[in-house]
């Protein structure tokens, strides 16, 4: 798993523990129980390093993956802004037939206001 077990100097381990007063037994017995399950547990700063490039990696190709679910958003919201601009522009068509339309109108209802008072000119000299 990691190179932390050959850094371990068990020996000198046990030494400093017979130093500071423990049994030369118990100090063996102490440094072989360290080097079988705390050393075998601990990493290196290579393990470390190797297991960041490998976070780091996977964290840039989920940015990737949401660079790339966003640029597909961003191009649905075009379409959609395009449809927008496409019914803002039938509107304003609309807009103006409507205009037009209303001022045919205007112009008939004249047209008939003024025959109305022709014909009614006509029938007050006939009478």
């Amino acid at each position: 798993m990691s190179s932390a077990t050959h850094a371990f100097d068990s020996l000198g381990y046990a030494d400093d523990l017979v130093a500071g007063g423990v049994p030369v037994d118990q100090a063996k017995a102490h440094a072989q129980a360290a080097r079988k399950y705390i050393v075998g547990e601990l990493v290196t700063k290579a393990d470390l390093d190797f297991a960041l490039e490998r976070l780091d990696l996977r964290l840039e190709k989920r940015f990737q993956d949401i660079d790339a679910r966003f640029q597909a958003l961003d191009g649905r919201f075009q379409d959609i802004d395009s449809r927008f601009n496409s019914i803002d522009s039938r509107f304003r068509d609309l807009k103006s037939r409507i205009r037009e339309t209303e001022l045919r109108m205007t112009i008939k209802l004249g047209g008939m206001l003024l025959a109305m008072t022709g014909v009614l000119v006509a029938a007050i000299r006939l009478l």
